[in-house]
């Protein structure tokens, strides 16, 4: 599931829907909080978005560090801080260190 704001509206998007997602590096103070992102969609259609750059919890349980984006580490709780991760059997990406990401069709 991919979180985004897409026209104004916070929405889940199945990674299932999407195609492929291309992101820039972030340019801005803005960009560290909702990193603007192209998404391509699985029935061919395309829209830009913006993508949460960091957990939810951030703000209140992170340091400087982590409410910049810098870094993503993980509370006693469980739950994460910082910059958002990619996560796959392959390893672990940070959003911003991604540029695009396609995604192979599945049989649904």
């Amino acid at each position: 599931m991919l979180e985004v704001i897409v026209n104004g509206r916070y929405a889940w998007l199945p990674m299932s829907n999407l195609r492929s997602l291309k992101v820039e590096a972030p340019s801005d103070l803005r960009d560290l909080v909702w990193l603007p992102a192209e998404l391509t969609l699985a029935n061919g259609g395309a829209t830009v978005a913006l993508l949460p750059a960091r957990y939810a919890e951030t703000v209140e349980h992170g340091d400087d560090a982590a409410r910049l984006g810098r870094k993503t580490e993980w509370l006693d709780s469980g739950l994460p801080v910082g910059q958002r991760l990619f996560v796959t059997d392959a390893g672990e990406t940070a959003l911003f260190d991604l540029r695009e990401l396609d995604f192979e069709p599945t049989d649904a």
